[in-house]
């Protein structure tokens, strides 16, 4: 559990709905109301948001040993050196990206090398250098609902609240948001935060990168004006949406009128959690939650490019097939008027041939009309170089092709050793020590070959972007004859 009180916000959801918006955006974060009581006794209402730690990435990304940065104030992503070790500078009594995985190894060459880029390449050279690191596509509708809700004190603004993850699956780093309380209208600086240019957001007079850079490149301009406009289409503007604030109220006031921690802060009462829907009770909250976004929807929109973005293209993946297994790939593909989703593709370095991509739930598409397109491609032979890239196109005809250089993907030979992983135990907690009289995690090697084979030139691991995590020992593994290793 993580428990906020939300005591600047006296309507005590403005992160939640923060939260509910970026789940309507297909980005992920949950917050929920809660009472809060301790034997018996009622200690408030709260609010319980998921807590941003290895269970999180787990659930998100599907891996969790990648490193996961935690960026709080000055994280700005400024470039502070080729050193790795220079992105450990203190603030206070902590790192300002601090390491909350693999802290042993406290290796920040990965972040050092992403800030590299985002702050050194040319801007014309940064779509194809950045993408390689960094997953733009999710920040971008992450920055567009950011700059919609006044989320000032998170990373484009205040340089404060964001966590990074390099995930394993992709390589790309992921930006996460948290601590989102100060967020529609809520503010300590004198601004108008439902007036700001949504192109010129940040703080004036500071560095912010990761912000100002992607707003000079004129495809990421125009996704994120994309993303300002279907949050204000289907989100901030849909009555579905709005309907849910004023009966968070109603759902909510009871709990309110009798916790004894509510009024401490400030002084709130219950009239000014009924008030601060409809208009600001003073101080920092000069106004009301639906009259901010009322405001914040209109000038939005009237600030933004009247521009037609690229089809936006992310995701793309494919199963890593072995000898004889059936190629399949996916891609998410998103515009308001999508044509068509195109696997280009070529075997061992020949001519480029074309599959179109469906998003119908057939030949290994999973959901029909959930915006990942599918193609399969039959096996091919051991060794067989596999290189593609894919292309959406629009109405207009407007195209968009990822990546910027093709993946390459080299199909297994086959198991030419007749070597097998004939069992294995992932928790091991009584049932076999090893040489040392030590209950460690073990797997069972089998040489169901005719020759012993040598196994210092192999290797295990469970991340495909590293298969050489883990060197298995320098011994010979003879026919018939089983290894256990710890």
């Amino acid at each position: 559990m993580n428990l906020n009180g939300e005591h600047n916000d006296p309507s005590i959801v403005r992160a939640r709905l923060y939260w509910d918006i970026l789940n309507r955006s297909d980005v992920a974060g949950q917050g929920q109301s809660v009472q809060v009581f301790i034997n018996g006794n009622y200690y408030g209402l709260y609010l319980n948001v998921e807590h941003i730690d290895e269970e999180f990435v787990e659930s998100r990304f599907g891996n969790n040993n990648g490193n996961l940065f935690k960026c709080l104030c000055p994280a700005d992503l400024t470039y502070r050196g080729s050193d790795p070790d220079e992105y450990k500078f203190m603030s206070g009594d902590r790192r300002t990206y601090e390491l909350k995985t693999n802290e042993e190894a406290d290796d920040y060459s990965d972040i050092a090398g992403f800030i590299d880029i985002l702050n050194n390449t040319p801007i014309d050279e940064l779509p194809c250098a950045l993408e390689s690191v960094f997953n733009v596509q999710d920040y971008l509708k992450i920055a567009a609902v950011d700059v919609l809700t006044a989320n000032w004190d998170g990373y484009i603004f205040n340089k404060n609240n964001f966590y990074l993850y390099h995930n394993t699956a992709t390589g790309l780093f992921e930006y996460i948001p948290y601590d989102t309380d100060n967020t529609f209208g809520i503010d300590w600086f004198g601004i108008d935060w439902a007036s700001r240019n949504i192109y010129e957001w940040s703080n004036t007079g500071e560095q912010r990168p990761l912000y100002t850079r992607l707003m000079q490149v004129p495809e990421y301009r125009a996704w994120y004006t994309f993303y300002i406009r279907q949050i204000i289409s289907e989100v901030t503007g849909n009555p579905e949406f709005l309907n849910t604030i004023p009966a968070l109220k109603d759902q909510l006031d009871e709990y309110v009128a009798t916790d004894p921690y509510y009024p401490l802060d400030y002084g709130y009462t219950l009239d000014s959690f009924i008030t601060s829907f409809t208009a600001g009770t003073g101080a920092h909250v000069p106004i009301g939650i639906q009259p901010y976004i009322q405001t914040r929807n209109s000038i939005a929109l009237s600030q933004a490019d009247n521009t037609d973005a690229l089809p936006v293209l992310k995701y793309i993946r494919h199963n890593s097939p072995a000898t004889g297994e059936n190629m399949i790939v996916n891609a998410w593909a998103e515009d308001a008027g999508l044509n068509s989703v195109i696997l280009e593709f070529r075997f061992n370095s020949g001519a480029w041939q074309q599959a179109l991509m469906h998003d119908d739930g057939l030949d290994g598409d999973a959901v029909s009309g959930d915006n990942t397109y599918t193609v399969s491609i039959p096996g091919m032979p051991g060794n067989t170089l596999f290189e593609f890239t894919v292309t959406a196109t629009d109405d207009g005809q407007q195209t968009s092709s990822k990546p910027c250089t093709p993946v390459q993907y080299t199909i297994p030979s086959g198991n030419a050793y007749g070597l097998f992983i004939n069992e294995f135990m992932a928790s091991n907690s009584a049932t076999i020590t090893d040489d040392f009289g030590e209950y460690e995690d073990w797997i069972e090697l089998y040489n169901g070959g005719s020759e012993s084979v040598w196994l210092g030139d192999k290797y295990l691991s469970d991340n495909l972007a590293n298969p050489s995590k883990w060197a298995l020992p320098d011994v010979s593994l003879a026919r018939w004859f089983y290894s256990f290793l710890g």
